[in-house]
């Protein structure tokens, strides 16, 4: 009952919306001082500058990356009037999902939402962003952030790859024992060893059907440990590209990666997002078996040879910090 109340009220908001003019005045103002606090923050300024030199586009692009700047003047210009044209213009659920998961009556669900949402027909015909890739060039850039305590490193690279290349099992695997999880290099090597980082960790963003993968990796430290921040995770960064990774460590990588693949499951929050994922791109959750069997049948060979398709040579750094006080990078 609750679950089906739920659906009633959310599309009531969403086939109804008042759009109240003071609301509309209250939250943009909210967002305006949100990124007026980002203009001097250096996660935000060093995570702005690092993605919009790996992801090209006009501005006016739905995936171009605006300065804190540009989203204050978008911002200030934006009228209700704006936000109705896109309401009327936009929504609709004619490519619409419904994901849900617990315990409930799937036939009445089903039912209810097709009462709910059936007639809902969208204005415009859908059509998917694509995220595909562009090559980035290498860059070294460093951000003045006066008084700020905490410095942050940002590095990474465009990897041509989709979710449906032959090498995507393994390369999420190598990036996992690089900086995936709490034991991986990076966190043993620069968190727990030489103790110059508060949080060190590296990732993969792989996109599906498209080919824009990107490889990132961040640390936050105190402004004078970046540069011994930097040297190490280069110095990883190069070891796993010569030496690979060990037979001992794709076991334990695959085991633990296989678990907490379980245990997302087991969340309600985290399942419903994979099913509506899933439904989005037109498959089932036999995507997520074929994947964890492919993991589970890795060599240490495999895990190595994949991790090779990141370019160093390509490899965007971006620093933003109180440098000057610390005495680094002049």
């Amino acid at each position: 009952m609750l679950f089906r109340s739920a659906l009633r009220l959310v599309a009531e908001m969403l086939r109804e919306p008042s759009f109240p003019q003071s609301e509309f005045d209250e939250l943009r103002q909210e967002w305006i001082a949100g990124m007026e606090q980002t203009r001097t923050n250096p996660r935000s300024l060093a995570l702005t500058d690092f993605q919009r030199r790996l992801t090209i586009y006009p501005r006016g692009d739905a995936r171009y990356v605006a300065t804190a700047e540009e989203k204050i003047e978008d911002l200030k210009k934006l009228t209700l009037d704006d936000v109705r044209k896109l309401y009327a213009q936009f929504y609709g659920a004619s490519n619409s999902q419904l994901a849900a998961a617990g315990q409930f009556d799937a036939v009445q669900i089903q039912k209810l939402a097709a009462e709910l949402y059936g007639g809902w027909n969208s204005p415009v015909p859908f059509q998917r962003i694509t995220n595909l890739y562009q090559k980035n060039a290498a860059a070294d850039s460093k951000i003045e952030t006066p008084d700020k305590e905490m410095a942050i490193f940002i590095a990474g690279l465009r990897v041509k790859m989709s979710d449906e290349d032959s090498e995507y099992p393994a390369m999420s695997l190598a990036n996992y024992i690089l900086g995936g999880s709490f034991s991986s290099r990076l966190v043993t090597r620069i968190r727990d060893k030489e103790g110059m980082s508060y949080a060190v960790s590296s990732g993969i963003q792989v996109p599906a059907k498209d080919d824009g993968a990107m490889f990132v990796a961040s640390a936050q430290c105190a402004p004078p440990n970046t540069p011994k921040v930097e040297a190490s995770f280069k110095d990883e960064l190069a070891r796993a590209l010569k030496d690979g990774f060990t037979a001992a460590e794709v076991a334990d990588a695959k085991k633990a990666w296989l678990q907490e693949r379980a245990v997302a499951r087991s969340d309600d929050g985290s399942l419903v997002a994979t099913l509506a994922n899933r439904e989005y791109f037109g498959r089932s959750m036999m995507f997520d078996q074929a994947l964890e069997a492919k993991v589970a049948a890795l060599t240490p060979e495999q895990v190595s040879a994949a991790f090779r398709r990141i370019d160093s040579s390509a490899l965007v750094t971006v620093k933003a910090g109180d440098f000057k006080k610390a005495g680094v990078f002049q």
